[in-house]
Order: structure tokens, then C-alpha cells, then sequence
């Protein structure tokens, strides 16, 4: 009782206009009437027939209003699936309400949806990094039992041990060793040095990751000399090219443009690391043409099925399977970085011959040669 009486005040408010105007207008002929001198019980029996046919259109309109209030409700219950089965728009202004709803709709959808695949991606992605990141993290602590071991032995070598038993550790150590690297505190340390370099950059790629959902704010562009970039990027990967036993080539290069330096590095950074990943001891080439910065190298190269997709999330190709040292993260995040950069990046490449990546500047960010 209480909701049906709250939906005919909503209903007497709805049409308050109009009960107003009716009043008014039934005001003006009794006050006519009343200059006429006619008889009362005319008079009141007009009025008695205006108010029948107004309670009577009044009646239907309520209990349609009513019902497309019903309606309403129960779709405002499951708009979250669906807003099918509408009330029909009786007039324009509601026909223009039913078309803001349903583009509303449509915008909630597609946010729901953009929002479901970034979660996915998401979620793909860490999955992927825990697995590689277990990679530096298993090496390292191979390197640390195989130290503790040796030192083990160098303690008993002074005990009454058995002598069998002293060579069967001795023999698990060499293995180990041989799996990762000799126990030296040269090797030892600098082998130390690169699984946590590996780690610092899975960590730095998850904030990459992160930051890349929201660059456009946090873009500085500015004229840069690329080749300061290239050499900090070099010097960030010396280590890894030595000890992966690759021919460098750079002369450096006179090239300035307009652009992002923390982010142009981390590209430069990205596709210096792949090259030396897929390059085992062969060699990289960078130099600049015109406009253009190209990072090649003489390594596996890239399957020509897998080139067409090598930029999109998650997709490792071939070689990154193959090898098991891809997140597909890498590639995909240049390629993003780059188009807000507004600069172009391109690849060509064959099996066995090697790859080489194009970042292009538009004319108008070269700004030195």
C-alpha cells in the first residue's frame, strides 16, 4: 500500500501541470457562467462531466504510468546484464532518455570488456615474469650451495674423513660447477653480479609495465643527443656483452631529436638486450642513416610467420619458446612507448642470419645531424 501511494504522488507530481491548468481553466467558465446568469445545475453538470472524463484519462494514464515504472525497475535490477525489453518511448524527450541509456550501455560494456583484457594481460604477464624471474634467483642460489660445498670440503681436507666419501663431494661440487660456473671468487662474484643485474631488470620491466598504462603524463619531451643516450644504454650492458663473448660495433653518431629520454633509453635498452639474447657470440651493429637509429646483430633471426606479431602482449614467437627467455613483454612495450613517442619502429630478419630493428624519427623531431 505504502509503494502504490508513493507512486501516485510521483504520478500527481508528474502531471502537476496539468492539474493546475485544468483548474484554471475550470475557473474561467464557472466564472463565465456565473455573468451569464445560467442555471446552476447546468453548470454543475458540465463540470460533473469534466471531471468524469479527466478521473477517467487520469486513471489510464496512471496505471500506464505505473507499469512502465514496474518495467523500469526490474531492468534497473539487471542492467548490469542486460537492458533489453525496454517500455516503449511514448514521446521524443523519452525516446532521446532510451537512446542515452542504451549508449550509456554500450560505453559500460566496452569499458568492462577493455577492462576484463588489461586483467587478462595482466595477470598473463606476471605469471610469465615469476617464471623467468625464478630463472637469476635458481642460478644464484646454485651458486651459493656450490661455495658453501667447497668451502666444506677445504675445512674437512685437515679431518680423518673417509676418503671416498671426501671425493663424492668433491665430485657434486664439479658438477655443479660445471652447471654454472667455477667457484672462484672472480667468477664467483661476477657471475653473482650478472644474475642480479638479470633480476634488477625484471623488476625494472614490471614498473615499465606498470607506468606504461598511464606514459602520456609522464612524457618530457626535449631535444636529446641520441648518442649520449645509445652510450648509457652500451655501458648498462657491458657486462653482458663480454661475458656473452659479442663483437660490438658503434662510432657514434651525431644525431639530435626531439623526444622522451627516459623512455627512448628504455627502447634502446630492450632491443640491446634481445640482440644480445639471440646473438651467442656473434655480433651487433648500431648506427644511424638520416633519421633512423638501427640495432642489428648477426643472431637466430626471427621466423618470418612470427615477425607480423612479434609486437603484440604476451607473444613470445619461436625463439622465445624455444629458448625459454622471453616474457613477450618486451617488444610490445617498445612499440607502445614508441607510438605515443610518435616514432616508428620496424623490423626485418632471417632465420639464421639475424635481425635488425628501425627506430625512425619524423622529420619534424630531427632537429641535428
Amino acid at each position: 500500500m505504502k509503494k502504490e501511494t508513493h507512486i501516485i504522488i510521483r504520478y500527481l507530481r508528474y502531471h502537476i501541470k496539468s492539474i493546475i491548468l485544468f483548474t484554471v481553466f475550470a475557473g474561467v467558465f464557472a466564472a463565465v457562467f456565473s455573468l451569464y446568469t445560467l442555471p446552476t445545475e447546468a453548470v454543475l453538470y458540465a463540470s460533473a462531466l469534466c471531471l468524469t472524463l479527466m478521473f477517467s484519462i487520469a486513471a489510464v494514464g496512471y496505471f500506464r504510468f505505473r507499469k512502465k515504472h514496474n518495467d523500469l525497475s526490474e531492468i534497473a535490477c539487471r542492467a548490469c546484464f542486460s537492458i533489453d525489453n525496454m517500455p516503449e518511448p511514448s514521446n521524443l524527450i523519452e525516446a532521446d532518455y532510451a537512446t542515452i541509456c542504451e549508449e550509456l550501455f554500450k560505453a559500460k560494456s566496452r569499458a568492462e570488456s577493455d577492462a576484463e583484457t588489461k586483467l587478462t594481460d595482466m595477470r598473463e604477464y606476471y605469471t610469465l615474469w615469476a617464471h623467468q624471474i625464478k630463472t637469476p634467483l635458481a642460478a644464484m642460489r646454485l651458486l651459493t650451495q656450490a661455495r658453501e660445498e667447497t668451502r666444506s670440503i677445504d675445512e674437512s681436507e685437515g679431518e680423518d674423513e673417509d676418503e671416498s666419501e671426501r671425493n663424492k663431494k668433491s665430485e657434486n661440487v664439479n658438477i655443479i660447477n660445471n652447471d654454472v660456473c667455477d667457484t672462484g671468487d672472480a667468477s664467483y662474484n661476477d657471475e653473482m653480479k650478472e644474475q642480479l643485474f638479470r633480476t634488477e631488470q625484471y623488476a625494472e620491466m614490471v614498473l615499465q609495465y606498470l607506468r606504461s598504462e598511464s606514459i602520456s603524463g609522464d612524457l618530457v619531451l626535449n631535444e636529446y643527443d641520441i648518442d649520449e643516450l645509445i652510450c648509457r644504454a652500451l655501458r648498462k650492458y657491458a657486462r653482458s656483452v663480454i661475458r656473452a663473448k659479442i663483437s660490438l660495433s658503434y662510432d657514434g653518431t651525431s644525431l639530435h631529436a626531439v623526444t622522451d629520454e627516459k623512455w627512448l633509453t628504455f627502447v634502446i635498452e630492450q632491443l640491446i638486450s634481445n640482440a644480445i639474447k639471440y646473438t651467442p657470440g656473434g655480433k651487433i651493429c648500431i648506427y644511424t642513416s638520416k633519421r633512423s637509429i638501427f640495432i642489428s646483430d648477426t643472431g637466430i633471426g626471427i621466423a618470418a610467420s612470427d615477425l607480423p606479431r612479434i609486437f603484440e602482449c604476451g607473444y613470445t614467437g619461436f625463439n622465445g619458446r624455444a629458448e625459454n627467455k622471453s616474457t613477450g613483454i618486451g617488444l610490445f612495450l617498445c612499440k607502445k612507448v614508441l607510438k605515443k613517442l610518435s616514432h616508428g619502429i620496424y623490423v626485418s630478419s632471417e632465420v639464421g642470419k639475424g635481425t635488425c630493428f628501425e627506430i625512425r624519427f619524423s622529420e619534424s623531431q630531427v632537429t641535428k645531424m
